[in-house]
């Protein structure tokens, strides 16, 4: 883990967030800021900024933002205001305004490891099955006829 940061109590259900947050996870930086912009969603907005901020946390380690990936992204559910609200016969009616919290992790892309031995082909042979179809039954019908 090279940098992390958390948003807290944000205004939002986690099951929003979470349809986002499946599309950036595992993503580079920089594919994931271009998936944001383009997202016609409502929490884009402080995504955008969740990701901006971490990334200028890991500058002081990683200044190339090019190698970095975001390797942890969760959206959990936070505390929920109620608010009532007047329904008929006087009743009320609960009103859930739920909130939520983010929290990110980036990571440096490892590099690739360059093996040094060959590995054997390896031949697979496969037996093709043969199906036999039943031939078809003659209905009542056909037998009439």
């Amino acid at each position: 883990m090279i940098a992390k940061a958390s948003l807290k109590y944000t205004r939002g259900s986690a099951k929003k967030y979470k349809l986002i947050v499946d599309l950036l996870r595992d993503k580079m930086v920089e594919d994931a800021l271009n998936i944001l912009m383009s997202l016609n969603k409502g929490p884009r907005e402080k995504l955008i900024k969740l990701v901006n901020s971490v990334v200028s946390n890991a500058k002081d380690k990683e200044p190339d933002i090019s190698k970095l990936y975001i390797s942890k992204m969760i959206a959990n559910q936070a505390p929920s205001y109620k608010r009532f609200r007047a329904e008929a016969f006087g009743r009320a009616s609960v009103i859930v305004k739920r909130s939520s919290h983010i929290d990110i992790e980036l990571d440096r892309v490892a590099p690739k490891k360059v093996s040094t031995k060959l590995k054997p082909a390896v031949k697979t042979k496969t037996k093709k099955k043969i199906i036999k179809k039943a031939a078809p039954t003659k209905t009542k019908k056909q037998k009439e006829k």
